[in-house]
């Protein structure tokens, strides 16, 4: 039943081709990438609508071969894309406030401490062993390994202790 439609629909593209549009003006490029789309097998949900922006592509270009007015469903088309793509930039920009915190807090923390310091912060002690992206890995005295949140470090009042443990130097920050 498939190969069937497939046919048919084959038979019926050939026939626009033939009587309504010049391909090569019509679609460009454009007309290979459609093809190629419409016979590929997505997963869902990409595949899916990516299907039906072929197929929407497709249906606005023979409509307009035919002399409907495409005007309003392309304005409409334009709107509906407009809010798909504000929506995404908004996801992205809320959804990644965070990192960018924590990657900006490093950039300053590594001005202003070196690895091998010793610094005490909310209770916590320990000496800078690295900086990563968005972490200050700490060595505790106990030996343990501390990551503390660059956006931490930076919140919190942070004392050096270059001498011995009873002497702390007030805090760079």
């Amino acid at each position: 039943m498939a190969l069937v439609i497939w046919i048919l629909a084959s038979l019926l593209f050939a026939f626009y081709l033939a009587n309504f549009a010049s391909y090569n003006k019509t679609y460009g490029s454009l007309g290979g990438v459609i093809a190629f789309l419409v016979q590929m097998d997505f997963a869902l949900p990409v595949g899916t609508v990516a299907q039906i922006v072929v197929i929407a592509v497709a249906a606005l270009s023979a409509a307009a071969q035919v002399g409907v007015s495409t005007s309003v469903l392309i304005l409409l088309l334009a709107i509906l894309l407009v809010a798909a793509s504000a929506t995404l930039t908004l996801a992205f920009g809320l959804g990644g406030r965070e990192l960018a915190r924590e990657l900006t807090a490093g950039r300053y923390l590594r001005g202003a401490y070196h690895v091998g310091q010793e610094i005490s912060f909310d209770g916590l002690r320990g000496e800078i062993i690295s900086f990563d992206t968005a972490a200050t890995v700490l060595k505790a005295p106990g030996g343990q390994t501390l990551r503390v949140p660059n956006n931490r470090l930076l919140d919190s009042v942070v004392t050096v202790n270059d001498g011995e443990p009873g002497e702390p130097e007030p805090a760079r920050l």
